[in-house]
């Protein structure tokens, strides 16, 4: 299993490690936030990978690792705006955790 996603659904096995990739412009002052983590799920880290440019305006990509510690089905929505804006666009994760087998 691929333990990156960059798509809007996921499945994983309780208790694996995982990340969840998001595009950003963080020269822009923009910077993804989860909006909403089910408790089932445990936040390990947020980094930023950037190109290996690395010039203002560049696109980089966020990355969320995160542990699924209930089976289930769950929903994490993260938020992608600047600190000083209420609201901002969200993204939807559907995360369908199995047994292990």
């Amino acid at each position: 299993m691929n333990p990156y996603n960059t798509s809007n659904t996921m499945t994983v096995t309780v208790g694996t490690e995982f990340e969840q990739l998001l595009q950003a412009t963080p020269s822009a002052g923009y910077r993804w936030t989860i909006n909403n983590l089910p408790v089932e799920f445990e936040f390990l880290e947020k980094t930023l990978k950037t190109s290996a440019r690395n010039a203002p305006g560049d696109m980089a990509m966020v990355a969320f690792k995160l542990k699924a510690l209930r089976v289930g089905e769950y929903v994490i929505e993260f938020m992608y705006k600047r600190p000083w804006e209420n609201l901002g666009n969200t993204f939807k994760l559907i995360v369908k955790v199995l047994p292990r087998s």
